[in-house]
């Protein structure tokens, strides 16, 4: 590449040291309104001298011209080595798309394209192998972002500019420059039924859930779109990616704050689900990819409300995104947080949990109602336990993270813990605590899973779960419990089916019109409060999808 009016290295040093090849210009905000055609625009008249003599944007620009682009706006020029970047602010017109591109010097050998919301969302990645990024953006609403380019290998100067391009000469401009020619972002008018898709993709992880962010967002396969999720501390978030009809199938996965994959989405036809929970807060983001080609791509994201913080049952879709301590510091948070309960512990351990391999441990159960907590301790990522009788029937499972709780119930008998990693393998201390005040009609199959769910993320003792009822379940019948919640307290009400029913509904009914609906495949939860001033009449139904079984019904006040 030539270097006017230096040459090579002798070039670069003079217009570093002696500015004889024209003073560097510090980085700006490209938004200021004092531009003649749109923000993006040289500032004032200046030119951008010092990228034009060294040649990096000069000739893609001059072609994007010719194309029917804009004059060239010089966002940010600066010596770079691997890690760097130059950036700037640009305001994206609904008129107009812009044209970015990225260029360095022969030794900048790789280039990241980084576009950012101004809420921090990333609206655009090119990460690809490419030491010459480019890019059309366009939008349906007038906005603001921030422009990145990162040497990901290599050092030199780097250069990042920007142009107008008319919306008619997009295709024209981008094969002109080797830019891509990225969508708009998504129109949500476009995508049917995005309400009825939430609201049943949701229904289905259970639980209570606000929504929080929807938004469209224009995805390909060589850089995918990427989406900001808040994870407060004992919350969980749903994220729901639906395709438009011209885009490939996609690929979804969540990543943490330090940029591990948590999880790929689950597929549900076309469209992407994942549920990710943590007890400490997160800043998770969903990069979203179709697998060939480019598109547009609706993403709705929704978190637990605070009272249901990890009242979900789509443990197949969640992962816990809490991180791991020692086993040691893991056992003792864990004893910290049951000793408020005054539960007796009958007994504990500790294991190693293996990708692909159960351990299996045999403990003898107590007559009543136990708390099986699991701490795990690094490096494990993900354990699952299930809690099985001699006789070979499953009486209870949980998954975490790093953090599980089973409930068991039963009239006493010899019982085998089974551990096993879900990611990584490593330790995990595992403790069974009995509560001798538990209700003794709990001491069935369906008691254990009903506490999960009443209980389920609440540092509450078993005992405090009252009035349980025992119910007979069958398909289209409906079984009613009548209830009364205390004038200014709230309820949390749960039920469970045994064996030989599959699917339990719980609907609270007050004067006609539902409070709260939970639906699972063996227990689920509703909650209904009542106003300060009266107690608040509840009628509970429940039903059962499928079969005939014994059930439960249980219920408490916080």
């Amino acid at each position: 590449m030539r270097i006017a009016p230096c040459d090579g290295i002798v070039g670069l040093l003079g217009l570093l040291a002696l500015g004889a090849c024209g003073r560097q210009p510090a980085p700006r905000d490209a938004t200021a309104p004092a531009s003649p055609v749109g923000a993006t625009a040289p500032q004032g008249g200046e030119a951008p001298a010092p990228a034009l003599e060294l040649g990096l944007l000069t000739r893609e620009s001059a072609f994007a011209v010719e194309a029917g682009a804009g004059p060239l706006s010089l966002l940010g020029l600066e010596v770079t080595a691997e890690g760097d970047r130059v950036g700037a602010f640009v305001r994206l017109s609904r008129d107009e798309c812009t044209l970015l591109l990225a260029r360095g010097t022969p030794g900048v050998e790789d280039v990241d394209l980084l576009v950012f919301e101004e809420d921090g969302a990333t609206r655009f990645t090119d990460e690809g192998a490419d030491p010459r990024p480019g890019v059309v953006l366009c939008t349906q609403v007038p906005r603001r972002v921030f422009v990145a380019a990162r040497v990901t290998a290599g050092r030199g100067w780097l250069a990042l500019g920007a142009q107008q391009v008319p919306r008619a000469s997009v295709d024209a401009v981008a094969k002109a420059t080797g830019a891509r020619a990225h969508p708009a972002a998504a129109s949500l008018d476009a995508f049917a039924a995005l309400d009825v898709k939430a609201r049943e993709a949701r229904r289905g992880a259970g639980g209570a859930w606000e929504e929080i962010k929807r938004v469209g967002v224009p995805v390909d396969a060589l850089a995918g779109g990427r989406v900001l999720l808040p994870l407060d501390a004992g919350r969980c978030v749903h994220v729901l990616a639906v395709p438009s009809d011209e885009t490939a199938p996609l690929d979804v996965e969540i990543e943490d704050g330090q940029g591990r994959v948590l999880v790929r989405a689950e597929e549900r036809g076309r469209d992407r689900v994942a549920v990710v929970c943590g007890s400490v807060g997160d800043e998770l983001s969903a990069t979203i990819r179709p697998r060939v080609g480019a598109g547009l791509a609706a993403v709705i994201v929704a978190r637990t409300t605070a009272e249901t913080a990890l009242d979900i049952v789509a443990s197949h879709a969640r992962v816990d995104a809490s991180p791991t301590l020692s086993v040691r510091d893991a056992e003792r948070a864990a004893s910290k947080e049951v000793a408020p309960l005054a539960l007796s512990k009958v007994a504990s351990g500790e294991a190693l949990a293996e990708v692909g391999k159960r351990r299996r441990i045999a403990v003898a159960l107590p007559s009543g109602c136990v708390r099986v907590d699991l701490a795990g301790g690094a490096p494990l990522a993900g354990v699952r336990a299930e809690v099985w009788s001699a006789a070979g029937a499953r009486l209870a499972a949980a998954e975490g993270g790093a953090r599980a709780v089973a409930h068991v119930c039963s009239s006493g008998l010899a019982a085998v813990l089974e551990l096993e990693a879900t990611g990584r393998s490593g330790p995990v201390a595992w403790m069974v605590h009995h509560d001798a005040g538990a209700q003794a009609s709990l001491a069935a199959p369906e008691g254990g899973p009903l506490l999960d769910r009443i209980l389920a993320g609440r540092r509450v003792a078993m005992r405090e779960v009252r009035e349980v009822r025992r119910l007979s379940l069958r398909e289209r019948e409906r079984a009613v419990v009548e209830l009364s919640v205390p004038a200014g307290r709230c309820a949390r009400v749960g039920a469970s089916v045994g064996r030989g029913g599959r699917g339990v509904e719980l609907r609270l009914v007050s004067r006609g019109e539902d409070v709260d609906v939970g639906r699972a495949a063996e227990a689920t939860a509703a909650r209904a409060c009542a106003p300060e001033a009266r107690a608040l009449a509840i009628t509970a139904t429940v039903t059962v999808g499928a079969g005939a079984a014994d059930g439960l019904l249980a219920w408490m006040v916080e």
